[in-house]
């Protein structure tokens, strides 16, 4: 038994996954304040079976969903979503690294319109009322394959009110690690 996250400061650590591969354990954490707000991602891997672990802070903040790993690779889900006076936005996002945590690349897979903004963040800046989100999401890593689904809109001004429900289940698939 080990510890390889200190409680005594001013952050939680909240949503642990764990996957291994081998000798290869990858655990990953949310970061929040103690106020409970989302924080950013920690992600810790071992390549001698849990023995040291080197850690990983990812710069983009969002709630922890998912970690899969397969041989020095792995890559973590995210999201994030924002209410306000009825109008909703969010964005997914996928955290990947093919050297076991030295260099990670974070990308938003939601549907893309500009400048990685998703239809949804645009729906929130241009005002327009609606709840257009992503959420829901899950993933599958095998290789250099990622598979992703997520509940999301799917066009741009999209009228997604719950009553018309045009929430789509999104499919997206990498065949090159991302």
């Amino acid at each position: 038994q080990q510890r390889i996250i200190d409680e005594n400061s001013s952050y939680t650590y909240v949503r642990p996954h764990v996957q291994c591969d081998g000798q290869m354990v990858v655990i990953a954490v949310e970061c929040g304040a103690r106020n409970g707000s989302t924080g950013n991602p920690h992600v810790f891997t071992s390549l001698d079976g849990g023995a040291t672990f080197t850690d990983k802070l990812i710069d983009t903040e969002q709630k922890l969903v998912d970690l899969q790993v397969s041989g020095r690779r792995w890559a973590i889900l995210g999201n994030d979503m924002y209410w306000y006076y009825n109008m909703h936005w969010g964005n997914v996002y996928l955290t990947t690294s093919a050297d076991a945590g030295q260099t990670v690349t974070t990308q938003n897979i939601a549907p893309l319109v500009l400048d990685n903004t998703s239809w949804c963040e645009l729906n929130y800046m241009k005002g327009w009322n609606g709840n257009a989100f992503n959420y829901h999401p899950q993933m599958t890593l095998d290789g250099n394959v990622i598979n992703v689904i997520f509940r999301g809109c799917a066009e741009a001004l999209e009228d997604t009110s719950p009553t018309n429900d045009r929430n789509h289940t999104i499919f997206r698939r990498s065949t090159d690690f991302g």
